[in-house]
């Protein structure tokens, strides 16, 4: 019976990973949305900043994809783990390509052989933790991979894989 309950802590993990991505690509951000998918204290790190608490995440994932008419998020390949069995807590990751879609200004701006769309690979982890509501993100980080195309002015350097580049030098990356 404990691992058809693994099973199914597994599974709610994954569709709310899924549901995060795909309610960014719908444009959902209310406060009842932070609260049905995170923790108050949710940590987030992605390459153009990070975000901690429940507190202006609405607002805040809104200005991140400002600079987009549309995206489209696509995560694969998602591992979760509960911690301890029948466990609170468990960890997570999953592949992600996300395409952006310029806006038209941006497009005019850099000329008729702009290329409109600016695609990420990423892969994401964290933690997700039982609540009395069900699962929530505590913890997501964003890893970023490699880029095509041309990112929105001003996050240039975000896009640029340094720190796959440092650790592939035999650096550390302090995350």
């Amino acid at each position: 019976m404990r691992d058809l309950l693994d099973l199914l802590d597994r599974s709610e993990v994954s569709a709310l990973i899924t549901r995060y991505f795909a309610d960014i690509d719908e444009r959902r951000f209310t406060d009842a949305w932070v609260r049905s998918i995170f923790t108050d204290d949710v940590r987030l790190e992605f390459p153009i900043g990070s975000h901690t608490g429940a507190a202006g995440l609405a607002e805040a994932s809104a200005e991140g994809v400002a600079p987009f008419v549309r995206t489209l998020h696509r995560t694969s390949d998602h591992v979760v783990e509960v911690i301890e069995p029948g466990g609170d807590r468990a960890a997570f990751r999953a592949n992600l390509v996300a395409d952006h879609i310029h806006l038209p200004e941006v497009l005019a701006a850099r000329g008729p052989d702009a290329n409109p769309r600016f695609t990420i690979g990423t892969y994401v982890e964290g933690e997700a933790v039982r609540t009395d509501q069900g699962w929530r993100i505590g913890r997501l980080e964003m890893v970023l991979v490699w880029t095509e195309g041309r990112p929105p002015a001003g996050r240039e350097e975000a896009a640029a894989g340094r720190p796959r580049e440092e650790e592939a030098a035999g650096r550390t990356v302090a995350r």
